[in-house]
């Protein structure tokens, strides 16, 4: 199955769910929103890049109140107590609320398997 590239944004996520959404959203790359900002602005075509390699990367915010480069953001997860609450979703319904121990792509989707 074709999984699209994707740059997924998530706010107060502790290591041991890192990890997990790590594994199973296949992320190449994790980086802080400080990093994106910098390689964004050092790269006018990073996002092509990521698009175009078929990349998935994982931007780690503090908290979600900024707003800067909200819009190349593929999907907004918001973190609190192990769930993960869907604020933003270009590729399924947004306000969704998953399990961040039985997270995985396709319930991300939305995909009927």
């Amino acid at each position: 199955m074709f999984l699209p590239s994707l740059i997924i944004f998530i706010s107060n996520c502790d290591d041991l769910h890192l990890q997990n959404i790590k594994t199973q959203l296949f992320i190449h790359d994790t980086i802080d929103f400080n990093e994106f900002n910098a390689r964004l602005s050092v790269d006018p075509n990073y996002i092509f890049r990521i698009k175009n390699n078929n990349l998935r990367v994982l931007v780690l915010l503090d908290n979600l109140s900024n707003y800067v480069n909200r819009q190349f953001a593929d999907i907004v997860i918001s973190v609190n107590n192990g769930f993960g609450f869907i604020e933003k979703n270009k590729f399924g319904p947004p306000g969704q609320v998953i399990n961040l121990d039985r997270v995985n792509i396709f319930k991300i989707f939305n995909f009927k398997n």
